[in-house]
């Protein structure tokens, strides 16, 4: 996805409704361990896409997922 939507300028649009009903949690939130690997290949697919992130992109998306994973244990 990042591939296409970056990499290639692929224009999106916006659909006002709710196509797919996603729910926190899945492998990459099961642990700890696994989320920060789940980092470090976000991390790998823009360096091999040959893309550079906004310096915050790399610090809050890790941070906005600490909520899910906390709550999610709930």
């Amino acid at each position: 996805m990042l591939r296409f939507l970056v990499k290639h300028r692929i224009t999106t649009a916006y659909i006002p409704e709710i196509l797919v009903k996603m729910r926190s949690g899945g492998m990459s939130n099961a642990s700890l361990k696994n989320r920060l690997l789940a980092n470090r290949n976000d991390r790998l697919a823009w360096e091999v896409n040959g893309l550079k992130p906004y310096p915050w992109t790399l610090y809050l998306k890790p941070l906005r997922k600490v909520g899910q994973y906390i709550f999610n244990k709930c």
